[in-house]
């Protein structure tokens, strides 16, 4: 499995875990909003981690570090991703994923095994489109970056 980028340490993607982030490349949708379009649709420019290279960076920094969050694109769509979690997990790293949610399937399947221990999910929709809510009668719950 390769990656599309590494930030090696941070305190914000991962709640109260010091963290490294990685970014797969990658995804089915083509959302206009989206943070990280330059890995949406390759190739992608830039510097590409093996799986190999992120898991030693792991390693020297275990001591320091306390999770690993795995965001994109979207990483659901690689079918190496559980391999690779296998391998951080067996470092002691806690693991955050970020997805859409498109492969409920996979995200079952990662959480069942227990390799990741915290999803965080960026539900795709419009308020324009569904104006009853993707739950009707739970009313309207957008926070403030919502729209």
């Amino acid at each position: 499995m390769n990656f599309a980028g590494l930030v090696p340490v941070t305190m914000v993607d991962y709640p109260s875990t010091l963290a490294a982030t990685v970014f797969t490349a990658g995804c089915p949708l083509r959302c206009g909003f989206c943070q990280n379009p330059q890995l949406v649709i390759g190739p992608v420019k830039g510097r590409i981690y093996p799986a190999e290279e992120i898991l030693g960076y792991l390693e020297r920094r275990k001591k320091v570090l306390r999770g690993l969050c795995v965001t994109g694109g979207e990483p659901t769509i690689h079918k190496d991703l559980g391999d690779f979690l296998r391998e951080v997990r067996t470092l002691g790293y806690r693991i955050k994923l970020d997805t859409s949610g498109i492969r409920p399937d996979a995200v079952e399947k990662l959480l069942n095994e227990g390799l990741v221990g915290y999803v965080a999910m960026d539900i795709k929709w419009s308020f324009a489109l569904f104006p009853g809510g993707l739950w009707p009668g739970v009313g309207d719950r957008r926070g403030p970056a919502a729209g």
